[in-house]
């Protein structure tokens, strides 16, 4: 709303300029980048994703055994339906160089990661 109401205050005082051609190209140029700038018109963003919240059925919303329970079946469901498929992937052609670079892709990004926490670390 507030860029909205800000790019009516700059389109009146481009309408009330002199006749003079340079000054109003000047503000309608203003007026453009402003415009972008403050994405007028424009819907905002959505909001972040929301995390998941565990939300047990115990007081007070807590875990209890019985839900810790089903989330591993769950889990052990999931695992079984997966890992067929996985293990034909791995046994088509071309698997093993995919696996290599996948790892290796993977361990600079945890090198990667922890240099920068051992780094961050040190400047607190």
């Amino acid at each position: 709303m507030e860029a909205t109401a800000i790019a009516a205050c700059v389109r009146t005082a481009v309408g009330t300029l002199s006749v003079k051609s340079k000054p109003q190209a000047a503000a309608r140029n203003c007026l453009r980048r402003g415009e972008v700038r403050c994405n007028a018109g424009r819907p905002p963003p959505p909001p972040p994703p929301r995390v998941a919240q565990v939300q047990g059925t115990g007081p007070f919303g807590l875990l209890t055994p019985g839900d810790v329970a089903g989330w591993v079946e769950r889990a052990r469901g999931a695992a079984e339906q997966t890992v067929p498929r996985v293990s034909t992937l791995l046994q088509a052609p071309g698997a093993a160089d995919l696996a290599q670079t996948l790892s290796s892709q993977l361990a600079r990004r945890f090198t990667a990661r922890a240099i920068k926490l051992a780094f961050g670390m040190q400047q607190v």
